[in-house]
């Protein structure tokens, strides 16, 4: 074939217009249509462990190769099976969101309970002195034990993912759903998050303040 015939080479120009036209579409499709991709932001049967097995790293790294593959012409079809199956063995964002989730409802709940156990706790009666060694062992044994170091790796796992996030909510071809979806779990449930574990620990810090106990000291 004489592709230096000046129609023919046009057709073929135009053709090939077309096709670099149509794959911000093809992507925006892979990103939000791919199985593995809706189970890797959408997964709800686990919580971050706050351990290498999270897979941090890898997670990024797909995350920022399938955000700039939609610039790249010539994709190579092996690596971009890899990245999926990745995310969908491992669906960090998804856990994250999952334990933003679990964390807001359980401390808001923990939060109210607390409150209305101690309203009228006289910090110097027997009783309520007992009841202050209970709860200064609940504070220890399960919200700084069991509670923060999970909490302390929600807030960095979402400060690495977040400006990922941020770019591919930018993205013109996604629908709206899509980039509110995101926007719903990154931004307001973190919002969600940070608010229940700030009232949380404001309670801590009343109570203790109020009885003048030192946490971890009797």
């Amino acid at each position: 074939m004489d592709t230096t015939a000046p129609k023919l080479r046009e057709k073929l120009e135009n053709w090939q217009q077309t096709k670099t036209e149509q794959l911000p579409m093809v992507w925006a499709d892979l990103i939000q249509l791919s199985s593995e991709l809706k189970q890797g932001l959408s997964a709800n049967f686990a919580l971050v462990e706050g351990n290498q097995k999270d897979g941090l790293i890898q997670t990024k790294e797909t995350l920022n190769y399938l955000l700039n593959i939609n610039q790249n012409k010539h994709i190579n079809s092996a690596e971009l099976e890899r990245h999926l199956k990745s995310i969908m063995n491992n669906p960090l964002p998804a856990k994250l969101w999952l334990s933003q989730l679990t964390f807001t409802e359980h401390l808001n709940r923990s939060t109210s309970w607390l409150l209305q156990h101690t309203n009228n706790l006289q910090c110097s009666s027997n009783s309520s002195e007992k009841k202050m060694e209970y709860l200064s062992n609940v504070f220890q044994q399960f919200f700084i034990e069991k509670i923060q170091p999970i909490g302390s790796q929600i807030n960095h796992y979402h400060y690495q993912l977040s400006p990922i996030f941020e770019q591919l909510t930018a993205q013109p071809h996604l629908s709206t759903s899509f980039k509110e979806y995101i926007k719903q779990f990154n931004q307001q449930g973190f919002e969600n998050y940070q608010m229940a574990m700030q009232q949380h620990i404001q309670f801590w810090q009343g109570l203790f303040k109020r009885c003048n106990i030192k946490p971890g000291k009797r």
